[in-house]
């Protein structure tokens, strides 16, 4: 569909899901044309036949990521240091650091005292994660905490649940020998 000039468009990045698919919505609701910009092509044209079909909108798809500057731009606005950005990569695999998001992300680093990454979204643009030497730490410790070391986020794992049992089990017998300590002292008395 060809936009039609008499009305608004509105631009919308990061439309294939999240605050982006529910603006581009929300747009359209109100009759304004619009243009979709966003990784994932197929999710974006689900979105404009959606949207054509709904509203009677024109709903244009433009399938792009954020480039390497774009991503170290978006970090460096969100970073509140003032060290330098030390390395800008397209993190393609999952790590521990970033569990529960979905890759590829914008990895810049920092070289500043606290090590510190931050995560961008390329088909968004938003912050996906921000992370510190500080975070790292933590993670270790809530990793050593929970006994969960492989995704650090199973609290019920049964190494876990073992050593509760134990423990449950410790106090019980431990309260059963104050108790028979104390009938033996009441019968010397």
């Amino acid at each position: 569909m060809t936009p039609d000039i008499t009305r608004h468009t509105a631009l919308i990045t990061g439309a294939s899901s999240g605050i982006g698919h529910e603006l581009a919505r929300e747009f359209a609701a109100h009759g304004h044309d619009v243009v979709l910009v966003a990784r994932r092509q197929t999710a974006l044209e689900a979105l404009a036949e959606e949207l054509g079909t709904a509203h009677g909108v024109s709903a244009t798809v433009v399938p792009a990521d954020l480039t390497a500057p774009e991503a170290r731009a978006v970090a460096v606005a969100d970073y509140s240091g003032d060290a330098p950005v030390a390395s800008v990569a397209l993190q393609e695999d999952a790590t521990l650091e970033i569990r529960g998001l979905t890759p590829p992300l914008w990895r810049v680093d920092f070289a500043d005292g606290r090590r510190t990454t931050i995560y961008v979204d390329p088909a968004s643009g938003e912050i996906a994660a921000r992370r510190n030497l500080l975070w790292r730490v933590y993670d270790v410790f809530w990793m050593l905490h929970i006994m969960d070391y492989r995704a650090r986020d199973d609290f019920n794992h049964s190494l876990l649940v073992g050593s509760a049992a134990t423990a449950w089990f410790l106090a019980l017998t431990g309260l059963w020998l104050v108790v028979l300590w104390l009938r033996r002292r009441a019968r010397r008395s």
